[in-house]
C-alpha cells in the first residue's frame, strides 16, 4: 500500500496570467478576475501533472510505504527480454518525475517513533524516469514495525523553481488545455478531467509520458 502528499507546493504556475492572455488571445473586457483565470491554470496544471506522473515546478512530496520492498521481483516481459533469471529487489521508485533530490527515509517502529535511515545506505538515481533510491551494495532495507506506513521517503521533484525551467513543450500542452476549457468547459477548469485532454495538447505531452509504475516497486 503506497500514500503520497504534497508537502510544498510550487512558487509559481508553469504560465503567466499576461502569457496566457497572450497566447489564447482572452480580452480583458471577458475575463474582468484574473482570480478566475489563475484558478483555471491551476485545476488544469494539477490534471497535467497527473496525467504525466510529474511535478513540473519543483516541489516537496512524502511518500509512504507500508514496508519496503522485498524479495525478488521478476524481469519485465518486452524490456529484458530474454533473461529468465528474477533478481533481487533493491529500488524504491518515486511517483513524481523528474526526480530532484531525496530528503530522508524514515522507519517507524509501533509506537510511531521515527528512526532515520542512514543516507550512506541508498543511492538516489536522478537520472533514471521515474527516480529511484537505490540500495547500496553491502545494505539492506531496514525492519519495519508500524502495521501501515512503516516507511517514509521525502523527496523533491520538478524541473526547476520557475516557469522557464518546465519543458517547451509541456507549456504549451498546458495553455492549449487552458484554452479548451474556455471554449467546451464553460471557463470551469474545476472539472477537467485527464480524458478531456485534447489531442492538440497529446501531441507535445507523449515524449513525457511514461508506463504507470507502483510506487515502491523496484528495478
Amino acid at each position: 500500500m503506497t500514500g503520497l502528499e504534497l508537502v510544498t507546493g510550487p512558487v509559481v504556475e508553469p504560465v503567466s496570467i499576461a502569457e496566457l492572455k497572450a497566447t489564447i488571445k482572452l480580452d480583458d473586457d471577458i475575463i474582468d478576475d484574473d482570480a478566475v483565470l489563475i484558478a483555471n491554470l491551476y485545476a488544469v496544471r494539477m490534471v497535467l501533472e497527473d496525467h504525466l506522473d510529474r511535478a513540473l515546478i519543483t516541489q516537496t512530496w512524502r511518500m509512504f510505504l507500508d514496508v519496503p520492498p522485498r524479495g525478488e521481483l521478476p524481469w519485465w516481459d518486452g524490456v529484458r527480454e530474454g533473461a529468465d533469471l528474477p533478481r533481487v529487489n533493491r529500488a524504491i521508485v518515486l511517483p513524481k518525475s523528474p526526480l530532484q533530490s531525496v530528503s530522508s527515509v524514515n522507519t517507524y517502529n509501533d509506537a510511531d517513533a521515527a528512526t532515520l535511515f542512514p543516507a550512506a545506505n541508498y543511492f538516489v538515481d536522478t537520472v533514471s524516469d521515474p527516480g529511484r533510491i537505490v540500495l547500496r551494495t553491502s545494505a539492506t532495507w531496514p525492519t519495519v514495525e508500524r502495521v501501515a506506513n512503516g516507511i517514509e521517503v521525502n523527496f523533491v521533484a520538478g524541473y526547476g523553481p520557475s516557469w522557464n525551467d518546465v519543458p517547451m513543450p509541456i507549456r504549451t500542452a498546458l495553455i492549449e488545455m487552458v484554452r479548451v476549457v474556455y471554449d467546451q468547459c464553460d471557463g470551469v477548469g474545476a472539472n477537467m478531467t485527464a480524458a478531456m485532454i485534447p489531442d492538440s495538447a497529446k501531441r507535445f505531452l507523449m515524449p513525457y509520458e511514461h508506463k504507470r509504475l507502483n510506487a515502491g516497486l523496484g528495478e
